[in-house]
């Protein structure tokens, strides 16, 4: 595009501080504030937003579940202990106090251990025989290995909940990013809207200035009596007409400051200006690598992508469970008893151990195909919902692409006509003066040069709202902007932003 038509859009963007009727009522001075980029009144508004922070919480309660999972490898301590009055197997009544503990864990390979201690003391009412100790005190102590060979084997449902809490904090980050690209749709939408009515006040204060002009011309003129009174009238209703615009305009523009200011967490009578978006160029890249750039930021494929691999799990996890079970289980231990007798002290040990197996099958699998159809379905609806979405983004980037091309032609006829009305008017203008046109023409062509550079500022502004669209769609709109980190404690009850 010509440096010149740049330098005129920039002049016709130019943001001035209105001077607000009712601030100027309540005696208050509008304060210039410095113009703000897009990119900062995003900055300053995710700096600010609370529901930012409650998502990062999602994002660090999602976290937590990869402990709970990793600490089911742990060791697990059970113990018990009491006291009964019993009956033997011979019918006599027994005293028994006994205590026992068991150390288990399960290992990452599916195997589990566990160590088992026992220690019983038992006093007969009625001895049974004189060479049987009473009260005998035993002992037990035994290591436990089980190994499963199908169900089970290498630990699937440990690795099947690690993977589900890694899906868990993929989603919570994917709602995380799907919040920042909607606040920053939210806040582009804003902001232009408030660059347009800037432009437009922009466009009415240089169309009063030309019909103050005008109007002192007149005037003197008419104090000469050679301007007509239907000259000065015309003009009248000119000025009258555009300031009832400019009104209605500051009204506007006071309503999109207070909400920009809500944004950023500013207070609600700050100041805020803007900086009018230049012309820039379409970005480097074809339309292929556009879409993958798209797809590789798009938090709606990554929500896909994690309810894929939880139905690809839930499939596992049928399969899993359609297994039989066949264990292995080993045990080594030491048995021991000892007690007064009639006939001396008995003190019996005994080393044991032993391997048996285990067998286990569920006859009826009805329930386990209906869940793994409903897996399978879930699966089908993914990849379903994954192919609208590429197709959507293709489509979407691909228009944008044209729009943009089709506004940077717009945005050079546009400029083109701007100056070629400008041309007319100081023409007309200088014919007037000199008395060969009437008033009506020159109100006419001024009216049309305004209109002319207010819809060259307009196009101006859409086409930076495509590209603005287009960066957030490929994730670019997010470089240069820092986003907020927080630290969490166990003590607190509420994140804390880090500087």
């Amino acid at each position: 595009m010509p440096k010149s038509t740049n330098t005129n859009i920039r002049k016709i963007m130019a943001v001035a501080p209105p001077a607000l009727l009712w601030m100027a009522l309540a005696g208050a001075k509008v304060a210039v504030a410095d113009p703000l980029s897009l990119q900062q009144v995003i900055q300053e508004t995710i700096n600010h937003y609370p529901s930012l922070r409650t998502a990062a919480l999602q994002v660090e309660k999602a976290r937590q579940n990869t402990a709970q999972i990793e600490a089911r490898l742990g060791w697990q301590l059970a113990a018990q202990g009491g006291v009964a009055k019993d009956t033997s197997a011979f019918g006599t009544g027994v005293k028994r106090v006994d205590a026992g503990a068991t150390l288990s864990r399960q290992l990452a390979s599916g195997d589990s251990i566990a160590v088992n201690g026992m220690i019983r003391r038992e006093d007969s009412e009625v001895p049974l025989s004189p060479n049987l100790p009473d009260p005998v005190t035993s002992t037990n102590l035994e290591v436990n290995y089980r190994k499963p060979l199908r169900k089970g084997a290498d630990n699937p449902e440990y690795q099947l909940a690690l993977s589900q809490s890694e899906i868990g904090v993929l989603l919570a980050q994917a709602e995380q990013k799907a919040l920042y690209d909607q606040l920053a749709a939210q806040v582009m939408e804003i902001y232009l809207a408030a660059i347009v009515t800037r432009g437009r006040i922009d466009n009415v204060q240089q169309s009063l200035k030309y019909t103050e002009r005008l109007q002192q011309f007149i005037k003197s003129r008419f104090n000469l009596g050679i301007a007509e009174d239907k000259d000065q009238l015309q003009v009248v209703a000119q000025y009258d007409s555009q300031q009832a615009q400019l009104k209605a305009l500051e009204l506007a523009w006071e309503q999109q400051r207070i909400g920009l200011n809500r944004l950023m967490g500013r207070p609600w009578d700050a100041p805020v200006a803007m900086q009018p978006p230049g012309v820039d160029d379409l970005p480097a890249g074809t339309l292929e690598e556009l879409i993958t750039q798209a797809g590789a930021h798009s938090p709606a494929l990554q929500r896909i992508t994690g309810q894929l691999r939880l139905a690809e799990d839930a499939m596992l996890r049928q399969h899993e469970t359609r297994k039989d079970k066949f264990d292995v289980v080993s045990f080594l231990g030491n048995r021991s008893s000892v007690g007064d007798s009639a006939n001396g002290n008995a003190d019996n040990t005994e080393w044991v151990g032993g391997v048996r197996v285990e067998f286990q099958r569920g006859l009826d699998q009805s329930g386990n195909d209906a869940a793994l159809y409903q897996a399978q379905l879930d699966r089908d609806i993914a990849l379903q919902t994954q192919h609208q979405v590429l197709e959507d983004l293709h489509y979407d980037i691909a228009g944008l692409l044209s729009e943009i091309k089709a506004a940077q032609i717009s945005l050079d006829a546009y400029a083109r006509s701007t100056k070629s009305q400008r041309a007319q008017l100081e023409e007309a203008d200088a014919r007037y003066r000199k008395g060969r046109i009437d008033i009506d023409r020159v109100i006419q062509f001024e009216t049309q040069l305004a209109a002319g550079e207010l819809a060259l500022a307009l196009q101006q502004i859409e086409l930076s709202g495509r590209i603005y669209r287009l960066s957030l769609l490929r994730g670019q709109l997010w470089q240069g902007i820092t986003l907020p980190a927080f630290t969490f404690t166990t003590d607190e009850q509420h994140p804390q932003e880090t500087p």
